[in-house]
C-alpha cells in the first residue's frame, strides 16, 4: 500500500521501496501511472518484480489501465471500497464489472426513493446494511450491470456493478446554475467517443470560464464535428447553464484534450467530474 500523498519526485522514497523488491502495490491508477515513471530510470536490473496492482479511489478508465499496465508491465485490477468498510467489490477474472462481496446486504437508493435490494439496470446510490442495524449510504452513484452466482470465490448471488461517480459532486457558476456528476454521465453516454470528462468553472472578475477537459476512447483524436457535438450536449443537458451563457455570466466556454490540459487531481489522487476554481487557481 503507498501513500496517496507521495509524489513522483520524492526519490529517496522509492530508492527505499525498490530494496524490497514488492510483488503488489495498491493506489489510485492515476497516482501508479506516475510511479511507474519515477521508478524507470533508476530502477536497475534488479527493478519492482510486481505481478498485480490493485486500484481504488477513480475509475479505472481503460486508457489508465494501459498505462499503468503498460509501464509497470503487470495486470490492473480494480477494487472499490471506502475507509469504513474495506473492499466491497473488486474485479474478477473473466467477469464484467465490480462485483458486490456478499458480505453486507446492499440496495439502491433511487431518485424517486428506496428500492429495495438490487436489481439489474438498476441506478442509483448505492447503500448497504451494516452490522448491528443501521443503514450507510456511500454517495457514490452506481448502475448495476448483471447478477449471478460467483462460485469460484464460495459466494452467494453477487452483482456487478459500474460506479457512475459521486452523486454530491456539484460546481456552480456566479449566478447559481450547477454542473453536478449526473451531468458528466449524461455528457458521455450520448458521446460514444468520450471515455472521461472533467469540467471546471473558473470564476474570473470577467465572467466565469467553463472548460471541459475530454480524454477520449484509445485511438481516437477529437475532431472538430466531435467538438461541435460536445458543445451541443453540453448546453442542451443543462437548461440552467445555457441561460448564464445567454446572458453573458459564463464568459467563455472551451473544450481541452487532456493532453493539453491534464485533469486536475485531489492530493489524495483522486479525479473530480466537476471543479470550481477561482482565478485559475482551486482556493477561492
Amino acid at each position: 500500500m503507498l501513500p496517496l500523498g507521495l509524489e513522483a519526485n520524492q526519490r529517496p522514497i522509492f530508492e527505499y521501496l525498490k530494496q524490497f523488491d514488492p510483488t503488489h502495490f495498491c493506489a489510485t491508477a492515476s497516482n501508479l501511472a506516475r510511479w511507474g515513471r519515477a521508478f524507470e530510470p533508476f530502477a536497475g536490473s534488479r527493478g519492482p518484480k510486481s505481478r498485480v496492482v490493485l486500484t481504488g479511489g477513480e475509475k479505472l478508465t481503460p486508457a489508465k489501465r494501459a498505462a499503468v499496465e503498460q509501464l509497470w508491465d503487470i495486470q490492473a485490477v480494480d477494487i472499490y471500497g471506502m475507509a469504513e468498510f474495506d473492499m466491497i467489490a473488486s474485479e474478477l477474472p473473466e467477469r464484467t464489472g465490480l462485483w458486490l462481496v456478499p458480505e453486507y446486504n446492499y440496495f439502491i437508493r433511487a431518485a424517486e426513493g428506496v428500492t429495495e435490494g438490487i436489481c439489474d439496470q438498476a441506478e442509483g446510490e448505492l447503500c448497504l446494511c451494516v452490522p448491528g442495524g443501521g443503514v450507510h449510504a456511500t454517495g457514490d452513484l452506481v448502475r448495476v450491470l448483471s447478477s449471478g452466482l460467483v462460485k469460484e470465490y464460495d459466494w452467494h448471488e453477487s452483482f456487478a456493478i459500474e460506479v457512475l461517480g459521486r452523486i454530491n459532486e456539484t460546481a456552480s457558476t456566479s449566478d447559481g446554475a450547477m454542473i453536478t456528476s449526473a451531468h458528466v454521465v449524461a455528457i458521455i453516454e450520448e458521446i460514444p467517443e468520450l471515455e472521461a470528462i472533467q469540467i471546471l468553472i473558473d470564476h474570473r472578475v470577467d465572467g466565469d470560464e467553463i472548460s471541459i477537459i475530454t480524454e477520449l476512447k484509445s485511438g481516437l483524436r477529437m475532431q472538430p464535428e466531435i467538438r461541435q457535438r460536445l458543445m451541443s450536449v453540453f448546453t442542451d443537458c443543462n437548461i440552467d447553464i445555457s441561460d448564464s451563457i445567454r446572458h453573458g455570466i459564463v464568459a467563455a466556454v472551451a473544450v481541452h484534450s487532456v493532453l493539453e490540459r491534464p485533469f486536475i487531481t485531489t492530493r489524495r489522487g483522486k479525479t473530480p467530474r466537476v471543479l470550481e476554481l477561482y482565478n485559475g487557481g482551486l482556493q477561492p
